[in-house]
């Protein structure tokens, strides 16, 4: 059963939300809702309103044969300002008992950002484990420009989005409920069934791993069952390279059980001029050197499913083509205009290692494409987050190897300990090619810590394990904090890169005046986004530069987040 948190601060807004939920599923035997409201309504004045609203809402029911439904109660906290971290943990702390699923809170509760703070909240350090699914409901064109601008600069996580409220109130009442709404729940049952469906699996398919980013709420295999019950449905694969993508998206294919094929195309790849003569096909005599006719990418893959790799690569003259196509289902081969194509029946699947909101900001994507690729989507995290699955992903590696060249090689415990203690830039790829040369160059069965021979992007050799914790970090530096106080932000940050010096956010703050300590704070997130593309640092650099674990230096930048308004 999915449980469902709702959060409101208007009471017949939430009443709505309820009603429209009820009428989806009257005898609670799919969802459980867990509604709280946030106002400065009595007790008594709830249970009046609630009472009446159930009346009418019994009257619906009866005309439909439903004699009994379940009505949930709601718990009234009082308006909170969800700028308050208390606050936020108040509410937080009343779904994690209730050990809520899917989140759906109103954006503007007292002030415009309330909802996006709360739900910011709800996806970040430490409430991260719980993994929600995070909807907004909005009434405003204005709010909701404002939801997609914060998803879009990386400071909204991508599984939270918004919904229009308006058609969900006035859903209310009529027995039927709000078809946006009722898509985000099923969704949600479909993916707490896959979840059921992959628990405790340490592989998928060719996929190997058993952290909570791979066979977690949320997690890798749980997204591939979702999309695989939507066979038409687009879906959008987001990873750094070498994490597997092109894995993925073959999982998701032979889940789905399509009949077609599984087409694979690398936009990266491939001569720009030859694009769409590649994704839709050419005529003779199309262009100069178009001897015969040529079937397109899109007609080989029908029933079955398109991967676009680095879709981001695509120019802007294909991206309009490939969006008419992708909006019509129908396609024109190059140099006939007269003969329309059915493509209705291929599913696309599109993956980038590239920051796709940035490139829409810096008009490089179109956005109106990424919508429309955008229908599901997959986040496969990098392997330095996931380091518990390094040892399940060697020892993977070493028995494809052995199967392949009859051999009989066997990891120690010390080489793992060498690849754990690993940050690999390359991730997946770069662990398996590694573990290959170790292989091909060892000269006994028995592979130590010395055989390990990968040479990272930087030319390292691995071959021993190096220490990270915090005392050992930082034996070079060559500035005190003192000498901060008279240097720029822009002077602090690249001794810190440098590993010149070291010193804890909180150091940083005492030391610098706010104004210096604020643009330090800007320009370390611009390094997190330019660098590595994402919204914290690599634990591994918390470790180095600041002495921090990474969970305290995520709760740590997100307070000062807050608070400055960064």
């Amino acid at each position: 059963m999915l449980s469902i948190g709702l959060v409101d601060d208007e009471m017949n807004d939430l009443l709505s939300v309820i009603e429209n939920l009820v009428t989806f599923d009257p005898q609670s035997e799919r969802i459980r809702i867990v509604p709280i409201l946030l106002s400065n309504d009595s007790s008594t004045s709830v249970a009046k309103q609630t009472q009446w609203r159930r009346k009418n809402l019994g009257d619906i029911m009866a005309s439909r044969d439903i004699a009994n439904f379940t009505f949930p109660d709601i718990k009234p906290l009082g308006p909170l300002n969800t700028r308050n971290e208390e606050h936020c943990e108040q509410i937080l702390k009343c779904f994690a008992q209730e050990q809520v699923d899917l989140i759906i809170s109103d954006s503007s509760m007292g002030e415009e950002m309330a909802g996006i703070l709360l739900l910011n909240t709800a996806l970040s350090a430490p409430w991260t484990d719980y993994r929600w699914q995070c909807w907004l409901t909005t009434k405003w064109d204005r709010v909701a420009k404002t939801i997609r601008d914060f998803r879009w600069r990386g400071k909204f996580d991508p599984y939270a989005r918004y919904l229009d409220k308006n058609p969900i109130i006035q859903s209310a009442g009529s027995g039927v409920c709000d078809l946006a709404l009722r898509e985000v729940v099923e969704r949600a049952i479909e993916q707490l069934e896959a979840s059921r469906s992959v628990a405790g699996r340490d592989h998928y398919g060719s996929l190997v791993g058993k952290s909570a980013a791979m066979n977690g709420k949320l997690g890798v295999y749980e997204l591939i069952q979702t999309c695989a019950r939507k066979r038409k449905s687009n879906v959008f694969i987001y990873g750094e390279t070498g994490t597997g993508k092109e894995l993925v998206a073959r999982e998701i294919h032979e889940s789905s059980k399509q009949p077609g094929s599984f087409i694979s195309y690398n936009s990266a790849n491939f001569n720009k001029e030859l694009m769409e003569s590649d994704l839709f096909g050419h005529v003779k005599g199309a262009f100069t050197g178009a001897t015969e006719l040529k079937k397109g990418l899109f007609e080989e893959a029908v029933k079955g499913t398109l991967f676009l790799d680095e879709i981001a690569e695509i120019p802007a003259d294909l991206q309009a083509k490939l969006l008419r196509v992708l909006q019509e289902r129908k396609l024109c081969r190059m140099g006939d205009l007269k003969h329309e194509i059915d493509v209705s029946d291929v599913r696309v699947v599109a993956a980038t290692s590239k920051n796709i909101p940035d490139l829409i900001e810096r008009e490089l994507f179109r956005a109106d494409l990424y919508y429309r690729l955008y229908v599901l989507d997959i986040k496969i995290a990098p392997l330095r987050e996931r380091a518990e699955d390094i040892p399940l992903l060697a020892r993977h590696f070493v028995a494809l190897f052995n199967q392949a060249n009859d051999s009989q090689f066997e990891l120690t415990d010390d080489a793992v300990a060498v690849l754990m203690s690993e940050s690999w830039p390359g991730n997946v790829r770069e662990l398996r090619n590694c573990i290959e040369r170790s292989l091909t160059y060892a000269e006994q069965d028995q592979i130590t810590a010395e055989d390990i021979r990968c040479d990272s992007n930087s030319g390292r050799l691995r071959g021993d394990v190096r220490q990270t914790d915090s005392s050992s970090v930082g034996a070079n530096h060559s500035v005190s904090l003192d000498d901060c106080a008279n240097m720029s932000a822009a002077e602090i940050l690249n001794l810190l890169q440098q590993g010149k010096l070291r010193a804890r956010l909180s150091e940083l703050k005492d030391k610098l005046n706010e104004p210096s300590f604020v643009q330090l704070l800007r320009l370390i997130q611009q390094w997190t986004h330019e660098k590595y593309n994402r919204e914290h640092l690599p634990e591994e650099l918390t470790h180095r530069v600041f002495g921090m674990d990474g969970k305290s230096y995520r709760q740590r930048m997100y307070q000062y987040k807050q608070k400055y308004g960064i």
